[in-house]
Parts: C-alpha cells; structure tokens; sequence
C-alpha cells in the first residue's frame, strides 16, 4: 500500500512492481498469497466500500458499501478460516458485521452472497480488529476503553471495559490475551474474566 492509496504487488524475485490492484485504499488484509482483502476511504460521495481482488482478475468484487459511513470513523476489514468456513468481519464505525460465504475468483460470474453470521455494536468506534490464533475461533473488536470478543462456535458475545489501555490486545494462546491498561500488564480469558496481573509499569507499543 503506498502513500496514493494504491494497492500493488510486489515480485521479490525480479523486485518489479505491479500497476494497481485496487485503489483509494485505507487498509488492506491477506488472507492468502493471491487474495487481498481491503477497505477504501470516502469517496467523492462519502461511501466507502469493503472487498476483495484476487491476483490476475479483471476486477474486485464488493463485500459491502457503506453510503453512511462516520467521516472520523475507519472502515477496516479482515478475513480468515474456522472448520472450513471464510469469516469476513467489517468494522464500519461502532458497528462490527460478521459475514459468511465462498470466495471464488474476485471477477467470477455471479458468485453466492456474502450471509451475514452476527453483528454487534461496541461503545465507541473500533480501532483494532482481529481473529484469535490457532483455530481462529474468537472474533475480537477493541476500542480505546474495551474490547468484544465474539465466539464463532457458540454464538456468543463477550464485552470487556479496560480503561486505559495503549495498544492492540496480544493473543497469547487461542483462549486467552493479555492488555496493557493503566501500567498494568494483565491476563484475561477469551470472555474477559479471571484478570490476573502479571506486570506494573508495562507499557504498550
């Protein structure tokens, strides 16, 4: 991603550069080496659009649109497998929407609908946006002062408040993350429960 926005591939072979893959990007996540994922910013209009391209198609194919969007808030978008199923969670202000659904060739000829699996709301707009490791079986949404985990498998939602907190959640196995709040490094399980402080004076990065 370069600072106009575009989107290119880079051949570390030959170090060449691809033209644009797609444009009036604002963040972008790999799923895998011929897949991209990505949100834009506004555009003349004020909308912005969540979805993917795949290498060597003639064009992307939309996710979501969003005509609405908060103009301070980021449209971020991720992707990843639980038990053979693609998961795409879009972050469109406080509002964070799980989808469902096959992803062929970003250019093929009308492919199935994205479903919409879950969707919740957090306090304040999200900053980071994830899956857990291993499995990829938790979903997580963190704002400035909290965190919602939401669980694929059991369909359940879990809201955490952490005051003063500095930096991204770090998973540190597939059910539990450590947060760095107010100098305190601390432990949680998946659901925010059982906290247990590991270090004072920690800060994030």
């Amino acid at each position: 991603l370069n600072t106009g926005h575009e989107l290119r591939r880079i051949n570390a072979t030959d170090r060449s550069l691809s033209g644009p893959i797609a444009s009036n990007v604002s963040n972008f996540s790999l799923y895998d080496n011929n897949t991209v994922f990505y949100a834009t910013k506004p555009d003349e209009n004020g909308a912005r659009e969540a979805a993917y391209v795949t290498v060597g198609s003639s064009k992307a194919r939309t996710i979501a649109r969003y005509e609405d969007s908060p103009q301070e808030a980021t449209l971020t978008v991720r992707v990843n497998k639980y038990y053979g199923n693609y998961y795409v969670v879009v972050a469109n202000g406080s509002r964070t929407t799980i989808l469902t659904g096959e992803v062929p060739a970003s250019d093929a000829e009308s492919p199935a609908p994205f479903k919409q699996y879950a969707a919740f709301d957090t306090e304040a707009p999200v900053k980071w946006l994830g899956f857990s490791p291993d499995s990829h079986r938790f979903v997580y949404a963190q704002t400035d002062n909290g965190v919602v985990v939401y669980d694929l498998d059991m369909k359940l939602k879990y809201a955490s408040y952490l005051p003063g907190q500095t930096a991204v959640i770090d998973w540190i196995d597939e059910f539990h993350y450590v947060a760095v709040a107010n100098g305190s490094l601390t432990m949680y399980d998946f659901d925010g429960q059982n906290p247990r402080a590991l270090a004072s004076g920690a800060s994030g990065n």
